[in-house]
């Protein structure tokens, strides 16, 4: 289930239909209508997935969208967000590090928000819920993004 502004899952669809895929791939791809801001309506999902969404957003607004998605869990339900974890000054290949903070930069110049560390990230998700841990941060190698496994404790 892909889940977007209306606009945004009208203009998708239209360009997964151009794509031409095998119907064994598109039949299991789903759009549908939906602000973050707004309560989700899908209940019990195994996995909610924010791929580079958050950064996108101050702490508050974050802290919202997030939210929108805790009365929705299941009890096996687990968040996932995708997004670049800043790590500590040194600890990772310089090329690496230097794509972050640049992508940090940009944010900071356009949209007055920010890449955040993991203590960043554990201080939103402890403002949504004390329900909420982070359980897990992948990244794999030459990857920019990590991934932050969020579930209910």
């Amino acid at each position: 289930m892909v889940q977007d502004l209306p606009d945004v899952v009208s203009d998708s669809i239209k360009r997964l239909e151009e794509r031409q895929l095998p119907l064994s791939v598109t039949t299991r791809i789903q759009f549908q209508g939906h602000s973050l801001f707004d309560m989700q309506p899908v209940k019990g999902a195994a996995v909610y997935l924010l791929r580079q969404i958050l950064h996108d957003w101050p702490d508050r607004e974050a802290i919202q969208i997030l939210r929108s998605i805790v009365p929705a869990l299941g009890p096996r339900s687990k968040i996932f967000i995708a997004d670049i974890v800043l790590p500590k000054a040194g600890s990772i290949p310089a090329t690496e590090e230097q794509v972050m903070r640049c992508n940090d930069l940009l944010l900071h110049q356009f949209t007055n928000t920010l890449e955040r560390t993991l203590e960043d990230w554990q201080a939103i998700v402890s403002r949504v819920s004390d329900s909420l841990r982070i359980q897990h941060v992948y990244r794999g190698p030459g990857s920019i993004l990590s991934l932050l496994v969020i579930e209910t404790v």
